[in-house]
């Protein structure tokens, strides 16, 4: 009866470890920790040829917002455009993070005190269609808001043997594109097109001409925006 009594309380205990092990938090990854099947880990390695899919040349520290009300922070970040992922430095290695689960990351500019803000494209739809990826908001303005989206082509390399003609490798195109954003609604600018500010838009213009700016210019544009939430 006493070996039986034994044997109880050893099996009690053990469950009891185990049910104590499974709940302690697996401090070794701290980004996998809260983000279980959000942060996966990168198998396949890149080409080469493709590296500059990446928005950034570099890779920043930066703090990325979830949309569960997470976050992750205190690691270098980069995003991939071709795929919508963002890829996070870690000591075990590259870990990826559907941008889809995304609502915006913030990176540090080396040497600036402001932060880059990089925000979901689905909160400011185009003509009700959404697409992936993240627009840079460059001028957060109080009325109106310049964001800029970097969008990415793939020429993939078609040499011919024959002629000794074409590329060997596959080539990459970045192409920023310039939005305006007002009460939610969003604008894609093209060429000198002042029609989006509005009632505004003659003032604008003329503001445009006098001190020698392209709208179609980021840095420009950022200035015009300023003036458009002045007047």
């Amino acid at each position: 009866m006493k070996i039986i009594y034994l044997l109880v309380c050893l099996s009690f205990f053990l469950a009891f470890e185990t049910q104590a092990q499974q709940a302690t938090p697996n401090l070794r990854n701290p980004v996998l920790d809260e983000q279980f099947f959000i942060v996966r880990e990168w198998i396949s390695p890149k080409e080469k040829s493709l590296k500059t899919v990446y928005l950034f040349d570099t890779w920043n520290k930066g703090t990325i917002y979830l949309k569960n009300k997470q976050s992750i922070k205190g690691y270098k970040l980069n995003y991939d455009m071709e795929k919508d992922l963002i890829e996070i430095e870690t000591k075990e290695g590259i870990k990826v993070l559907p941008g889809d689960r995304v609502k915006q990351f913030n990176l540090e500019k080396p040497g600036l005190s402001d932060s880059m803000q990089l925000v979901n494209t689905d909160a400011f739809p185009v003509n009700n269609v959404y697409n992936f990826g993240f627009y840079e908001i460059v001028n957060g303005g109080s009325k109106m808001q310049l964001l800029v989206k970097t969008d990415v082509e793939i020429i993939r390399a078609n040499y011919n043997m024959i002629t000794n003609s074409g590329s060997k490798t596959d080539k990459i195109v970045k192409k920023e594109k310039i939005y305006l954003a007002e009460n939610n609604k969003v604008t894609l600018i093209k060429a000198n097109d002042f029609e989006a500010f509005g009632r505004k838009a003659e003032a604008v213009e003329k503001y445009a001409k006098t001190h020698k700016l392209k709208l179609k210019r980021p840095e420009d544009a950022a200035k015009l925006v300023n003036y458009y939430n002045s007047i």
